[in-house]
């Protein structure tokens, strides 16, 4: 299948097959799933419908629609009016799949990395800082020899498949991997990536936003949401492919990502096969077309999503089997103030990322105007919020996951019979 195809599941055949008791109780093997996360909870959900008792009332009138019906949601200030805590689900893996260095489809975890720093360099534990500031200035520097340029190979590498990402891949994954038909398609209120949820998320604290628009269909009880093209959107796209300086920035991120992984876990390596590995991802050009990606299953107030995520890398597995995921990003060394307000600014969308998928651990590579990596910090997303609490741009998680679940109550309110809406943030 396309990675590049339409976005509705109804169009594939091999999607999830209808389930007509998806308003039942939920069984007993997700009530044991529903472990609370770590923020702090309050009482969620629509009240339930009203009941018609008239005898033999007469079926609702069909509903004709010249077109796609529109739904604008306003995002709130974030120095509005405090309002209730919302529960959130602690995220649990479904299935994973993979793209190859064609881009072709695996339901499978063959395109999984796992993290393995470059020599000379380790990831000092950050710590919250002044205001929000977390990283002055270099503090553990490589020696000279080890200093790594992030612009190496930049003419060779294959960048990812153009276009946005459909939710096909998403439901295969769920399909191939016998996930859906047994257990997921109970009371799953809605299906999306996490970059939809993220924009949910980041809407009320972000400043610099460009407004989004969203395509959803229902489809047996169950609200897709995709991502609409907007012409902002494919402005923002024309000009990124024109402008040199910001492609290889973009490129600047995934040579980090190829230099800190490797494909087999560190501590099952010999010796010498971990050195051979080490010294290959050096000399091979990046190919952003391998990708590994999971599926999980999390609450935010009262719906119930199903979100695929692409992940960076994976630190270790548990006794238990579940995987300790790894987030990679790139940031300029954070010096002047204007530097500080765009890191806290940056801080929000990271933070929104790895809270949604569950992903306990960031890994950052500080790089200078030059693309060369000069020193690399771990940073926890439970300790996100802290480290910009206190500034005068700080973010309110809490805010944050209010608008979202509200976002989420109002989309599924507005979107009950089939057919295409579009859902714009009102600017």
């Amino acid at each position: 299948m396309s990675r590049n195809g339409p976005p509705y599941p109804d169009r594939d055949r091999r999607g999830p097959p209808p389930d007509r008791n998806h308003d039942q109780q939920q069984s007993r093997d997700q009530r044991h799933h529903d472990r609370p996360y770590p923020v702090p909870s309050g009482r969620s959900g629509p009240p339930p419908p009203r009941r018609d008792h008239r005898r033999n009332a007469p079926p609702p009138a069909p509903i004709v629609r010249a077109g796609p019906v529109i739904l604008s949601i306003p995002v709130p200030t974030p120095d509005g009016a405090p309002g209730p805590p919302v529960a959130v689900q602690q995220p649990t893996e479904l299935a994973v799949f993979s793209y190859d260095q064609h881009g072709q489809f695996h339901a499978d975890a063959s395109s999984l990395r796992y993290w393995h720093p470059p020599a000379g360099y380790s990831a000092v534990a950050g710590q919250a800082g002044t205001a929000g500031t977390p990283f002055l200035h270099p503090s553990h520097p490589p020696p000279e020899p080890h200093l790594i340029d992030l612009n190496a190979q930049f003419d060779q590498y294959t960048p990812s498949a153009n276009g946005i990402e459909p939710l096909d891949n998403l439901l295969r994954g769920l399909v191939d991997g016998h996930v859906w038909p047994f257990n997921a398609g109970k009371d799953v209120h809605v299906v999306t990536l996490r970059g939809i949820a993220t924009k949910f998320l980041c809407a009320p604290c972000d400043n610099h936003r460009d407004g989004w628009e969203l395509g959803a269909v229902r489809y047996n009880g169950t609200v897709f949401i995709h991502e609409h093209v907007t012409a902002a959107r494919r402005a923002n796209e024309k000009a990124m492919k024109s402008d040199s300086r910001r492609a290889r920035m973009v490129y600047w991120g995934y040579r980090f990502e190829q230099q800190c992984v490797l494909n087999t876990l560190p501590a099952e390596m010999a010796e010498s096969d971990r050195v051979r590995a080490e010294e290959e991802r050096r000399t091979t050009p990046v190919n952003a077309k391998a990708q590994f990606c999971s599926v999980f299953t999390t609450k935010i107030g009262s719906t119930r999503l199903v979100m695929g995520a692409e992940v960076d890398c994976c630190l270790d597995t548990t006794a238990t089997g579940k995987r300790h995921y790894v987030e990679l990003k790139t940031n300029k060394c954070v010096c002047p103030p204007g530097d500080h307000r765009a890191w806290r600014a940056k801080l929000l969308r990271i933070w929104a990322q790895s809270f949604l998928a569950g992903v306990p651990t960031i890994m950052v590579g500080f790089r200078d105007n030059d693309g060369v990596l000069v020193d690399m910090q771990e940073l926890s997303t439970s300790d996100l919020p802290r480290m910009v609490r206190g500034s005068a741009d700080a973010w309110d998680p809490m805010a944050c996951l209010r608008f979202a679940a509200n976002a989420l109550e109002k989309v599924r309110e507005a979107v009950r019979e089939e057919g295409v809406y579009y859902v714009r943030e009102e600017m």
